[in-house]
């Protein structure tokens, strides 16, 4: 597998949360709600350990699973899961920067 710095998604998380102040205020005219800014960076972390661990799950052999082995498809569908809503919640998020103007 690749190996990345630990902090490779905090980075990617902090990126897209400038990403994502820059747009709203360009769009709004206003700075976004601190919920959402702590959404897009919890999204963007909680999908990387989710895949992380489903590709973990995947690739290794039972052995190396431990107490695990034997659930590897609950692991993958629930993994699966988390990456989906972190994805759809943070491209609501996005598309709510780009909606019409709030109040």
């Amino acid at each position: 597998m690749i190996s990345l710095p630990k902090y490779f998604p905090y980075v990617v998380g902090l990126v897209l949360c400038v990403i994502y102040i820059v747009c709203h205020r360009c769009s709004q005219k206003k700075l976004p709600d601190l919920k959402n800014i702590i959404i897009v960076l919890t999204s963007t972390v909680g999908a990387y350990y989710s895949i992380i661990l489903m590709l973990t799950v995947i690739l290794a052999s039972s052995a190396n699973l431990g107490i695990l082995s034997g659930q590897e498809i609950i692991i993958v569908v629930g993994c699966s899961a988390v990456v989906w809503v972190a994805f759809t919640t943070a491209l609501q998020v996005f598309t709510e920067a780009f909606g019409k103007e709030e109040g």
